[in-house]
């Protein structure tokens, strides 16, 4: 067996933690201290690196530098901490994986605090992505726990859509509460990135970029959904409609948008301002159009997240707007 083929049984070991990885990997390859000070790490590193002292962990920088430095990539980095390859090597979508596993198990973080001797705070951090330098040795212990158990909790779809909006929504982070429900269905049913793409007749790349919250378009977005067996109330709730005789299509949802906003008295500036969304783009969202660069009008497939966004203004300016009658 060759060198490189050595390296992908190391990384895809998942009983090794990522820092005796790395240090059979440096076995391995026979890689000298100048060679990683190349590699931008600092001394103290290196020598934990070389000692393969397991009284420290490195963090997630260091571990990106090193797998770089050897020729190994993203996914591959991903692969060796227990992760999923095409989650994204980033702080914000490791920890929403996380907590889509978490909340795919019905664990709270006051358990799995109990069950890696993290604090609830710490957890939190990891999740939102908050923690600057964060140690591969949590990730994996976080990551290991979850895996390695089976819950198997009773319950539905709708309630756990409801548990995770009432959890994220109403935060800043919209936008990951809306990427968040498929990851965690996808994550419950063991469905792949290739499965659910041949199942909603999208591209592999689309599905993707839920894993990574990169944003999509309306129609594909339902389409996922549908695809993943969500209703159309499920969908509309993730979207945040509160109305449940507003059907899942952007004709529909355009109506709703433009009704809501006439009867609360809101005004196409007040929106844009709030949403950071153009009038025009919000107006052609509203009357279900959308213009081409060749000038032909087509119906609006406007972005999941703008479509969010708007409707949560509205009922965020209403709301300012109600307060504001009382007082």
């Amino acid at each position: 067996m060759n060198a490189q083929k050595y390296t992908y049984k190391i990384i895809n070991n998942y009983s090794l933690s990522p820092e005796v990885k790395i240090f059979r990997l440096i076995q391995l390859k026979k890689i000298t201290y100048k060679n990683m000070l190349k590699m931008s790490l600092s001394p103290v590193t290196i020598k934990q690196l070389q000692t393969n002292d397991l009284n420290h962990s490195i963090s997630l920088i260091s571990y990106n530098k090193f797998m770089y430095g050897i020729g190994l990539n993203d996914k591959d980095i991903m692969t060796s901490l227990g992760l999923p390859f095409d989650i994204g090597n980033n702080n914000l979508a490791i920890g929403n994986y996380i907590r889509s596993l978490r909340a795919s198990q019905d664990i709270s973080r006051e358990k799995l605090s109990k069950q890696t001797n993290f604090s609830v705070a710490k957890i939190s951090h990891i999740e939102k992505g908050k923690v600057k330098k964060i140690l591969i040795r949590d990730i994996y212990k976080i990551v290991k726990i979850l895996q390695g158990k089976h819950y198997k909790p009773d319950i539905n779809a709708n309630k756990l859509l409801l548990n995770i909006l009432s959890s994220i929504y109403g935060s800043e982070h919209k936008r990951q509460a809306i990427y968040l429900l498929p990851q965690i269905v996808m994550i419950k049913n063991n469905i792949s990135i290739k499965d659910l793409a041949a199942t909603s007749n999208l591209s592999i790349y689309t599905i993707r970029k839920i894993s990574n919250q990169g944003n999509i378009s309306f129609k594909k977005y339902v389409a996922i959904m549908k695809a993943l067996n969500f209703s159309d109330f499920e969908i509309n709730e993730a979207i945040g409609i509160k109305d449940s005789n507003v059907q899942t299509n952007i004709e529909s949802i355009s109506k709703y948008i433009h009704i809501i906003r006439m009867n609360n008295q809101i005004s196409l500036d007040l929106l844009a301002n709030e949403t950071n969304i153009t009038r025009n783009a919000i107006s052609h969202i509203e009357l279900n159009k959308n213009t081409n660069l060749s000038g032909s009008k087509r119906d609006a497939n406007p972005l999941i997240s703008n479509v969010s966004k708007i409707i949560s203004a509205i009922y965020k300016l209403s709301n300012k707007s109600i307060k504001t009658t009382k007082k």
